[in-house]
């Protein structure tokens, strides 16, 4: 059986600010939990526009950290991330193929864009 919820507990998270919207994933086996980073581009100059990323948690049925992984600076409107994480979340997807799926939207939205 799965559940979808939806937290709101802002946080710090290696010098990243953590939206604090919040959502996980839960099976009988494991929970995905996913946060919405955003940090200031390095590339740009100081005061210049912030970027959103994404974290992705995976744990087992303890609550015990597995694997996670980060994608960031994705895009700096944070309704195109959001975008994606609704397809993170509705197809369960693993810290491991986060970087592939959100290459592959980024690649689809960038050469299929009309």
């Amino acid at each position: 059986m799965s559940n979808t919820m939806k937290t709101t507990n802002p946080a710090t998270v290696d010098n990243e600010f953590v939206n604090p919207e919040q959502w996980s994933v839960s099976e009988d086996k494991y929970t995905i939990k996913y946060e919405l980073l955003y940090s200031v581009n390095p590339y740009f100059e100081e005061y210049e526009l912030w970027e959103y990323g994404i974290r992705c948690e995976l744990y087992n049925q303890n609550l015990e950290l597995l694997n996670d992984s980060v994608v960031r600076n994705v895009s700096k409107d944070k309704a195109y991330v959001n975008s994606i994480m609704d397809i993170l979340i509705k197809h369960k997807v693993f810290p491991v193929h986060l970087n592939d799926v959100i290459s592959d939207k980024l690649i689809e939205d960038t050469c299929y864009a009309s």
